[in-house]
């Protein structure tokens, strides 16, 4: 598929997005990475440490919070979407979510989620005691990530292997 092609595709799903969130009386979605966030915008991200997270509205500019080593991937990206980068202090990180939810105007709003893939990758990870991905970004590249737990089982920070 051409390049004009696939942007006008990713064009068109936003906008079927928004005509459904406002068939169904919600004003916004919530999308985390996976399946649904790569077919509304063609960006391939995976649940990390580092999360990911896109605002989609039935009236208003998409937004896309996400780490700030990740926004090179935004170059091309079709679509009007308003960027949220946060650096490496996750102290920092609840002002960034805070600073898009008020551009997206979600106080007070009716919002729409998809947890069932966010819990599931919980789940999984948590069974297992690590998660990974393989392949995800990079073909061959793998990294694997795991709880660092204190002497009572507390986890008091992680470890990641790339």
């Amino acid at each position: 598929m051409h390049e004009l092609d696939f942007s006008a595709t990713l064009l068109a799903r936003q906008q079927r997005l928004a005509q459904n969130l406002s068939a169904n009386s919600l004003d916004h979605a919530v999308i985390n990475p996976g399946p649904t966030l790569t077919y509304l915008t063609g960006l391939s991200f995976h649940l990390m440490e580092r999360p990911v997270v896109a605002f989609f509205s039935a009236g208003g500019q998409p937004a896309l919070v996400l780490p700030e080593l990740e926004t090179a991937k935004l170059s091309g990206l079709p679509g009007d979407f308003h960027p949220f980068a946060y650096g490496e202090d996750p102290a920092a990180w609840l002002a960034v979510f805070r600073k898009a939810a008020e551009f997206a105007g979600l106080d007070g709003s009716v919002v729409g989620v998809e947890p069932a893939r966010l819990r599931s990758e919980f789940q999984r990870a948590r069974r297992a005691g690590y998660a990974y991905s393989r392949s995800e970004r990079l073909p061959g590249a793998a990294s694997v990530a795991a709880p660092v737990q204190d002497y009572r089982g507390v986890v008091v920070g992680s470890i990641s292997v790339s």
